[in-house]
Order: C-alpha cells, then sequence, then structure tokens
C-alpha cells in the first residue's frame, strides 16, 4: 500500500512539473501589436517616373525589428502602381495613397502625387500637423501649397474640411472648433490636391453644478449633477445626493438659460426624486449648447428647481 501511495506521488510530481514547465516555455504567450514607418525622398513624381520607397517595423516598446515581409499596395492603381519592394511608378496625374503593412504590425501610409511636370501643385502642408483640444476649444490651421520642386505656391484659397464635423467642425478660413470628444481629420485640398491627414483630438470633458430650488415656490431641490461629453455623446448623472420634491409630471431638461423654451431639450420624466441616476441627451449637441439643468413641472409648467452647470 506505501508502495502503491509512492508510486502515484511520484507521478503527480512529474504531472505539475510538466504541467509548469510547458507553462513558462509557451513561445505565445505574448503577443503585441508593433508599428510600420513608411519613408519617402519625396511627395511627388512624374508621370512615367519611379521611386523607390523604404519601410521599417518597430515592435511595441520601438524597438527595430528585421526580415518583416511587407505587404505593398496602392489605393488607385490608375494613378500609381507599387510592387512589393516598394517600388513606386507614376501612371497619370492624381493623387494616391500607398500603403504598407505586415500581420502583427499598425499600417503606415503616404500621398503621393503625380504630376504632368514640377511646375504643378504637388503637396500641400497644414500648420500644425496636429492639435489636442477640450470641447469649446478653437484652432486656427494655415496651409501652404508646394510644387514639384518643393518650392511655395502663394495666393491658394483652399477648401478645409473635417471627417468629423461632431467632434471638430472647421470654418472656410482654416479655424477648427472643438464640439465633442473623439478624434477627427482635417484635410486642407485645392484643386484636386489635397494636404495629408491632421489629426485633432478632442478631449473628454464634462460641466457641473449643484441644484437650487426655485425661489418663487416652496418646493427643494438640492444635490450636484454633471454633464459628460464621451465619444460624441452627452451623458447627465445626478449625484448620489440629488433630493426633489414630489410632484406630478417632473422632467428633466437642459437649457440654455435658467427656464424651459424653445431651446430646451427635454430628456425623459425623472426617474427618482431621490439619489444617483442617468439621462441620455439626443445626438447632434456639444457641452457649450447647455448651462442648466431643470426639474420641471410640465402639468402645471412650473420648474421645481435648477442647477447651473460650468
Amino acid at each position: 500500500m506505501k508502495k502503491r501511495i509512492s508510486i502515484i506521488s511520484i507521478i503527480i510530481i512529474f504531472l505539475i512539473s510538466c504541467v509548469e514547465t510547458d507553462f513558462v516555455l509557451d513561445p505565445q504567450s505574448s503577443n503585441t501589436e508593433g508599428t510600420i514607418s513608411v519613408m519617402t525622398n519625396s511627395q511627388s513624381l512624374l508621370v512615367n517616373e519611379s521611386m523607390q520607397l523604404q519601410a521599417s517595423a518597430y515592435d511595441s516598446e520601438n524597438n527595430p525589428i528585421s526580415s518583416v515581409q511587407f505587404n505593398w499596395s496602392s489605393t488607385n492603381s490608375s494613378i500609381l502602381t507599387v510592387d512589393q519592394t516598394g517600388l513606386v511608378n507614376g501612371i497619370s496625374a492624381g493623387q494616391a495613397w500607398i500603403v504598407v503593412s505586415a500581420s502583427g504590425y499598425k499600417s503606415d501610409s503616404t500621398l503621393i502625387s503625380v504630376l504632368s511636370n514640377n511646375q504643378q501643385l504637388a503637396s500641400i502642408v497644414v500648420t500644425p500637423n496636429s492639435a489636442s483640444l477640450s470641447p469649446g476649444e478653437i484652432q486656427q490651421f494655415t496651409a501652404q501649397g508646394f510644387d514639384g520642386n518643393n518650392q511655395p505656391i502663394n495666393n491658394l484659397t483652399f477648401v478645409w474640411s473635417s471627417s468629423d464635423e461632431n467632434v471638430v467642425s472647421i470654418s472656410t478660413t482654416g479655424l477648427a472648433t472643438a464640439n465633442n470628444s473623439g478624434s477627427a481629420n482635417i484635410i486642407a485640398s485645392y484643386d484636386g490636391v489635397q494636404s495629408s491627414n491632421v489629426r485633432v483630438d478632442v478631449a473628454g470633458n464634462s460641466k457641473s453644478g449643484t441644484f437650487m430650488g426655485n425661489p418663487a415656490t416652496s418646493y427643494t431641490v438640492s444635490g450636484s449633477a454633471e454633464l459628460v461629453s464621451s465619444n460624441s455623446q452627452l451623458t447627465l448623472n445626478f449625484g448620489s445626493d440629488f433630493s426633489s420634491s414630489s410632484g406630478p409630471g417632473l422632467y428633466v431638461y437642459l437649457s440654455p438659460v435658467n427656464s424651459v423654451g424653445a431651446n430646451s431639450v427635454e430628456l425623459g420624466e425623472l426617474i427618482s426624486t431621490t439619489g444617483a441616476q442617468s439621462y441620455s441627451v439626443p445626438p447632434g449637441y456639444s457641452l457649450s449648447d447647455f448651462s442648466y439643468v431643470i426639474i420641471h413641472c410640465k402639468p402645471f409648467s412650473v420648474s421645481f428647481g435648477s442647477a447651473e452647470i460650468n
């Protein structure tokens, strides 16, 4: 009996040792995404010309990685072609993106113009080349055109556009306004030539305040309220300290002024007269649209109280 127990113990120890060894040596225990950087000496070439591009790969800690098999492609092969060594050929006048990718790596791209002659507009450079804003902030962008010899072309009137106007809107003069949290690309273009994407990040933000009862009535409202902008969505949150007098038909409103009117937005019936609760705001609004949260009695058109949010 003792001999059988001893054999079983040895087998268990052996199995445990195998499991631990297999776990430690497992080559699949780490799989993080790296990045690719594509490099070019010029952003343009002439029709029937060729240009060699280079690409480098880096791991998640930005260490260079060799022997990576890159995949090259063009977004418009009638304008630009590229082979699997990164050799680009100009086919016809226009612009196209050259994209380089590899398995396990984040792809990169570069915008290249094909010209009939070097006096043509070849590229547009936007300044600054990125921006980080908070909702309500503005950023002035400027643009400069360059020909195929990299000489400036002046007196161009650019067309400005945003990939997401709900996040960042931009005027005809390049003045960008941050509306809601998220990211958007700003582009300047002229006569079929566009700039590279300029990324604008808008950080999440909020406005908050404390409820007070309507002094013209005997009703009481107290506690905190916070209007939060995240991923282009506004959410109104009441704190756990929220409390309101009871009444029929109590509704929650957001408003630019301390009264319910044409520019107010109804969020729905008050969920509870006490405690934390949340309300989704319909799309299309930004933090700057509202300054007050109002608890309003619809049947009698009386506001019980409000919170000014800043």
